[in-house]
This record gives C-alpha cells, structure tokens and sequence, in this order.
C-alpha cells in the first residue's frame, strides 16, 4: 500500500539537486526582504477636514507643548494652531499661534512641526484646517523632550484621536512613504473610493495589484509594499526558467536566479511601493513565453505566444516603459517569421504567424489595457489635464474625464503630453540625481531614495543601484557575447543582443530626463550575458566549472557589503561613506 507520506517523498525525489538549491533560495531571499519591509499598522482612520473646520484638544495639565505630530493622509496638510489656558464654546480664549503643511510629497507620512515657540503654558489647542482638502489620519503633540502629551479631545472629529498606540514621532520608511511612494499608493486609494486620481500618468494596473493587500489589512507600509516584494521574488523564479530555456541547463539557471537575487537594484526596487516591480515581473513572464513560442512547433506554440502577448499587455498596463521590449519581441518576432516559417504554403502566402502576431500582440494587449481601467471609467471626480495651443500660439489647459471613446484618448493623450514635457514645464527643476541613458551600465549616478539620521552619527539611507560586482562584469561580458554571437550567429546570444538594445538604446531618442531604475530591465538581461559567456567558457574548458561558484560567492561578499545600503540598515556614517566606491555616489 502506498501512502501519502510515500507519494511526497516520490515527488521530493524528482526534484533535481538544482531544483531544491533554487527553492532553498527563494526562501532565504523570501526571508531577508520581508527583514524590515515596513510597519504593518498605520492610522487607517481619516478624516476630511474643510476650510474652517477645527480640532479642540485638552491636556490633562497646564503644559508647554512644542511640536504637534499628524500623519497625513492622501492629500496635503494646511493646519493653523491656537493656545488657550481656558475653553469657551465659542473659542473667543484661543490665540492663534502658527501654521503647519505638507505637501503632495508627503502623503502616508508621519510629520513633526515645532509650534509654541513662545512656550508658553497652556491647557487647551485647536487645530484649524485653512483649506478644503486637508487630510489627517491622527494628531498629537510633544513637550519640549520629545515626550508624546497626554490629550482628550474636547471638540471635533474622533477619528484625529482614535488611534493613539499608532503614534510615531520620528519619520523613517518604516512608518512613512518614501520617494515616490507619496504617488502610486495614493492613487490606488484614489481610484477605488472615486476621488480625484493625483497620478494618473502611467495606466492603472499596477495601482490595482497594489490595493489588494491595502483592502484587506488596511494602509500601512508593510501592506504597500507587500505586491511588490512578492513581485521580485517570483522574478527570481521566473529567471530561473528563463535560464533555464535559454541555456538548457539547471545550472546554469540556478545561477541566473542566484545572481538576480544578489543584485542590489531588484532589492531595492521590488521593497518599495512603486509600480516597477509589476512591470519587470510582466515583462519577463513575456520573455519566458515568448522563448517558449519560439522552441515549439506543436500546438502549444501559439498558446505560448499568446501567453507572452497577455504577460506584456499587463506590463504595458503598468507602464508605458514596456513598449520598448515589445519592439524587440517585434523584430524577433518577424525575424523568425521570414528565415525559420514556411512563408510560402502550398504557392500561398502563410498568414496564419501573422494574424496569431496581431492576435497575441495586438488585440489580446489592447483588450488587457481597456480592461485595467475599469475602476476608472465610473470615476466622476477623476479628470486629466493636456495643453492646447490655438492658432495664436496661446496655450490653454482642458481637463477630460475617460468616460468615453474620445474622452479616453484625449487622457491617454494627457498621459503622453505629461512625460513628454517634463522638461520643458515652467516649474522644472533638473533632478539631482537625473541621469545620462549611457552612464547607467557603470552606476554613475545612483538614484538616492531616502536618508534619516540617528544618534551617535549613525544613518540610515537607501540608494537604488546594482551590485557592482555584478553590473561592471555584465559590461565585459555583453561585449564578449556580442563579438561571440556575431561571429557564430549564435541565436541566444543574437536573442539577448535584441533585447537589450531595444530596451536600453530606445532612451538614447526620449527628451525627458531619465534615471537610473530606467534601466532595471535591461539590467537583468545584462545579468544573463553573464551566465551565458560563463556556459560558453566552461563548454570550451571544462576545468573553468569553477567560476560559477566563485563568481556567485563574489556576488555574494559584495551584496552583504552593500546590504545596508540597499535595506535602509542604520549603520555608522563612516560606513557608509567606504561604500561610496566613485566620487558621483551621493547616498
């Protein structure tokens, strides 16, 4: 008789030694990025206050307080103080005392404002919001230490005072959004309570997936970020496979994955609540399938494909960025259509490729993109704003809403004309840590996210960059690929050479400028020009196996060495400055 506890062991047994080593990896990687990814629990309790509407607080005693502390909800802050020693209901005893905002920079975030400069003692505050859209999860105040003052509230809304055991009074990405965290989490609550969308310049997808986890356990930092954590580490798995298809061999897959779960850049990008993570994961779902349609000749080759056109219609759904790939698979696409398929069948053209093409490509995206805006289509608060010059030369802004078919190309239209004109906008600053598409490959200018200072000169900080290890090798050995894949019309090597080309080179012709996570995608392909000189290496000379494990015990030392770099650890000041391997480094 053959039991269950048999049958498990039989299915344990299949498993190469390649496959439980990826599997041992994932978990180690699933253990290191949920280290400090974020604080499960925020104030969920908002609150709108309108222009005039006010708060009245009552201190246990007659204190001096020094700095209030809120955490802002979606939308900005503008709050003005007032002290009393006594309450009246007509709050003719209050003295007004100073203002306080925040900004669309600082949504989900917990802020600390000094007031009572004067520090003089007082028994009762109000808190007066000065506009309509003001916004506030939770209110409280310190005493001239820093100490969190003890308050009842006398008058207003108790959902400003509801959740006191959530109160922080130092900002850190533990309980607050960092970079651009204030836009795609904001949004996504947006677009499902029908407010007006403050980022509507990149498709709704992502801010889709992203609301799952906030819908269930509420607005945290833990649950903003938990999509994209759960993305890069599928796309570890999803490297492997792609190995796995290109090389065909597990080790050389396993040490794919292991060299993109080493790479500081998937870290950090995949632990903050933006969108990218869901178009990389997308866009190499598409890659995976779209090798598979290539390597099939039976009936599952259009199903590949057509898996491949649904993964990179949810990319492009995501973000426009993904265009780029889908101009590779393109060529690659068409490549194969006239030197490898029967173009001529039986004296007839064969059009069966193409119209799968359209199929798979066209269509299936299209449909993919309409769809992803489903929650926004009812929305009669959401609006996008686009130029229009008259014959005069004189420039006007209209506002459409996507309820209709020209309503939804004049947003998308919107959309466009924002990324387009960044630059040219009169309220344009260049960014700091802006960057040139071709100084990417060598990190010239890593993209700093967020920085906290701590007692005793030790810092927190979190820059978006690669491990160096991994992306100066990756520029030797795209090189030595290109020359190899010329030479001997390799296909992997022609393969990867399209890919990159199309989704880096493309930046080389965009006026906006650009950044250094612009160059995530390519990045990994860049990873795979790695493993494929080493497989080529190692075939010529079979005593050069040892570089895969050297090679990933580097990637290893230096990614331990970075960690605190990648994590937002806080470590000393002086480490972090011997991290800052060229003078451009500015984290």
């Amino acid at each position: 008789m053959v039991t269950k506890q048999m049958k498990d062991k039989r299915f344990y047994e299949k498993w190469s030694k390649y496959q439980k080593l990826l599997i041992a990896v994932l978990i180690i990687y699933t253990f290191i990025s949920f280290i400090r990814l974020g604080n499960i629990e925020s104030p969920n309790t908002f609150y709108n206050l309108k222009n005039g509407d006010y708060v009245v607080y009552e201190f246990e005693d007659e204190v001096v307080p020094a700095e209030i502390v809120f955490f802002a909800g979606n939308d900005d802050v503008y709050l003005s103080t007032y002290l009393a020693e006594e309450y009246t209901s007509n709050n003719d005893t209050f003295e007004y005392d100073t203002s306080v905002t925040s900004d669309y920079a600082a949504v989900y975030t917990w802020r600390r404002e000094a007031i009572n400069s004067n520090r003089k003692p007082c028994r009762y505050v109000m808190v007066s919001s000065y506009w309509d859209n003001t916004v506030v999860g939770e209110i409280a105040f310190l005493d001239p230490y820093g100490s969190v003052l003890n308050t009842k509230l006398v008058t207003g809304t108790k959902f400003l005072n509801d959740e006191p055991e959530k109160i922080h009074t130092k900002q850190t990405y533990m309980n607050s959004t960092f970079f651009d965290e204030v836009y795609f989490p904001r949004a996504a609550y947006e677009m499902f309570h029908h407010q007006y969308i403050f980022e509507y310049t990149h498709p709704p997808l992502g801010k889709i997936i992203m609301w799952i986890p906030m819908a269930i356990f509420g607005i945290s930092p833990f649950s903003t970020r938990l999509m994209g954590n759960i993305a890069g580490i599928l796309m570890i798995l999803v490297m492997y496979l792609i190995a796995k298809e290109l090389f065909k061999n597990e080790k050389y897959a396993l040490f794919a994955a292991i060299i993109l779960a080493l790479d500081g850049m998937h870290f950090v990008q995949t632990r903050i609540a933006t969108v990218d993570s869901f178009l990389i994961l997308f866009s190499m779902l598409s890659i995976l399938f779209f090798i598979r349609y290539l390597k099939t000749n039976d009936n599952k080759k259009y199903r590949n494909l057509a898996i491949s056109g649904l993964a990179w219609g949810c990319a492009v759904a995501t973000k426009w960025l993904s265009c780029y790939l889908g101009a590779g698979l393109a060529i690659i696409f068409f490549f194969n259509y006239f030197f490898r398929e029967k173009v001529i069948v039986d004296k007839k053209w064969n059009v069966r490729p193409i119209l799968m093409g359209l199929l798979c490509f066209v269509v299936i995206p299209v449909a993919v993109y309409l769809l992803s805006y489903i929650p926004v289509y009812g929305n009669e608060n959401e609006v996008a704003v686009y130029d229009v010059k008259d014959e005069e030369g004189n420039i006007t802004s209209e506002t459409v809403r996507p309820n209709t078919i020209k309503g939804f190309l004049l947003y998308q239209y919107a959309m466009y004309q924002y990324h387009s004109n960044i630059n040219t906008r009169e309220d344009y600053v260049e960014h700091p840590y802006a960057s040139k598409w071709y100084t990417w490959p060598i990190m010239y200018r890593p993209m700093w996210f967020y920085t906290a200072s701590f007692e005793d000169n030790m810092r927190s900080t979190i820059a978006s960059m690669g491990n160096p290890a991994i992306w100066w090798l990756s520029i030797l050995t795209f090189v030595l690929m290109v020359g190899y894949a010329v030479i001997k019309r390799d296909k992997v090597g022609l393969f990867l050479l399209v890919l990159i080309c199309s989704t880096w080179l493309a930046y080389a012709i965009v006026p906006r400028e650009m950044y250094i996570y612009h160059y995530f995608l390519t990045s990994i392909l860049m990873m795979l020009t790695i493993v494929y000189v080493v497989s080529k290496l190692v075939e010529w000379k079979p005593q050069l196996g040892w570089l895969v494990p050297t090679l990933a015990s580097i990637f290893l030392i230096i990614f331990i060495y970075f960690y605190p770099i990648y994590s937002g650890a806080v470590v000393s000041e002086k480490y972090i400055e011997s991290t800052k391997w060229l003078s451009s480094w500015d984290y």
